[in-house]
């Protein structure tokens, strides 16, 4: 029998109110933080945040866009907000990529190397400088460790966990790249295994009560057009346990903007936002408001 985190799952109602209070009062100090700091994890986005909210501890987080629309990008930027703002120790779990080219992504978006170089090997003396100080002067603060497996399953997901919280005291996200390369020996059909995977990454955000980010492949038809709920790829299960659902697409008038549309939200609003493609830095950016250029000469 498997030994979990979260064992306690009785509450008279005045000991959940006490505890529900302290959730009040932990969310009440991180609104009133400036630093970005968030109750659980978020993307450091402001228009973005401003709907979905932090990504609280418990809660599934799907974000689903074409290859290549940034949903990798939009993870490993939650991954970076995680471990330099909030200082949760953070498991990134790569189904498709090594884990150094998870890096390169994480490096040049912290370092402001041009994505390209990188995957060429065409840096310039100074990138190789940021390069060294990032490894040696920055990284050593970031608790951030990467899995890269495929094929994953459930119990070695929830195995990883432990190793984590073996290695640093806690957990706190858990981002998997991505849903439908996870595996699950009781099942032979694609829709039985996203299924169970999806159950079970909400089973994994509530035991361990942790933040679970996870990515989702979109149907074949979904490419270049404004997608939904409908688009999640082999099972409705996905979009039943999600507590947030983002999906990223092309904004169809703007060059260079990406639509983050929350269509689901258990704990809040829903809407639409639009944020920068800096994929050549492995980036989302804010678009700019009129009140940023307040005092600006």
């Amino acid at each position: 029998v498997e030994s979990i985190v979260a064992t306690d799952t009785r509450h008279d109602l005045q000991s959940s109110a006490v505890v529900a209070l302290e959730v009040l009062t932990q969310k009440y100090e991180h609104r009133k933080d400036k630093s970005g700091m968030a109750y659980g994890v978020n993307t450091g986005l402001r228009d973005l945040d401003n709907i979905v909210g932090d990504i609280e501890p418990s809660h599934l987080c799907v974000i689903a866009a074409a290859p290549g629309g940034g949903k990798t990008t939009m993870a490993q930027m939650i991954a970076i907000n995680a471990v330099k703002r909030n200082n949760a120790p953070t498991l990134f779990l790569s189904g498709e990529m090594a884990h150094y080219e998870v890096t390169n992504r994480i490096i040049s978006a912290l370092g402001r190397l041009p994505f390209e170089n990188i995957k060429k090997g065409e840096m310039r003396e100074e990138d190789y400088t940021s390069w060294v100080h990032l490894t040696a002067h920055v990284f050593p603060k970031y608790p951030l460790d990467i899995v890269d497996k495929a094929g994953i399953t459930i119990a070695e997901i929830r195995g990883e966990i432990k190793k984590t919280i073996a290695k640093h005291g806690r957990i706190g996200c858990v981002i998997v790249d991505y849903l439908q390369l996870l595996s699950d020996p009781k099942h032979s059909t694609r829709f039985d295994v996203v299924t169970a995977v999806s159950l079970g990454l909400k089973r994994i955000a509530k035991d361990f009560k942790v933040p679970v980010i996870a990515l989702s492949q979109l149907t074949k038809d979904a490419i270049g057009r404004k997608i939904t709920m409908g688009d999640l790829r082999e099972s409705g299960q996905i979009a039943q346990d999600a507590d947030q659902i983002i999906m990223l697409y092309p904004d169809e008038k703007e060059m260079g903007v990406i639509v983050a549309s929350v269509v689901k939200n258990r704990h809040g609003k829903s809407g639409e936002v639009r944020l920068l493609n800096r994929f050549d830095f492995c980036q989302f950016g804010n678009i700019q408001r009129a009140e940023d250029l307040e005092g600006v000469a």
